[in-house]
């Protein structure tokens, strides 16, 4: 299975690009965080947040191996990368096993230009600041990793036309490579 993330700091559309590469008809993955932090909900200790976090990888690791055993194409919303990056956010160090998360290779990472910041009710951000901030420890982690990101703007356009411009230059790069 090849593996695309598509990644970058809260509210730069993954979940939006995501629901639109799946209405075209490709494989994806939902971003596992978002499904942990709605059954979970919000951390409010370093524990619970390290429990969260622990959580959050261990689903992630097992939805990429379920994909791997198929074939064709898939789009993660998020990936490995990211629950790094947010594990050095709260506690300002790696808490997964990074050398692990080699191992889970993506063929590309497309790192989403951000948005305007808007409160979903499920952020775990409380503004632009430290959603900007996550947005850079996301690129470095990728970095870290060996990774190169693949940049995709924002576009200046209606929201609904921007989406479409996005998945469209996504799809041109990997038919195009």
């Amino acid at each position: 299975m090849r593996k695309m993330v598509l990644t970058g700091g809260a509210c730069s559309g993954k979940t939006t690009l995501v629901n639109e590469l799946k209405r075209r008809g490709y494989n994806v993955l939902e971003e596992v965080a978002r499904q942990v932090l709605e059954e979970l909900g919000t951390p409010s200790n370093l524990d619970e947040w390290a429990a969260l976090e622990s959580e959050i990888y261990q689903r992630q690791v097992s939805n990429e191996e379920r994909v791997d055993r198929q074939s064709g194409l898939v789009f993660l919303d998020r990936g490995i990368g990211d629950i790094d990056a947010y594990m050095r956010h709260h506690f300002d160090q790696p808490s997964i096993d990074v050398t692990k998360a080699k191992i889970h290779r993506y063929d590309s990472i497309f790192l989403l230009e951000r948005l305007p910041f808007e409160d979903d009710g499920l952020r775990v951000e409380v503004g632009d600041d430290e959603a900007s901030e996550i947005h850079q420890k996301i690129i470095d982690s990728y970095h870290s990793m060996g990774y190169t990101t693949i940049q995709i703007p924002s576009f200046d356009a209606p929201k609904d036309v921007a989406i479409k411009q996005r998945a469209d230059l996504i799809l041109e790069y990997l038919n195009n490579g």
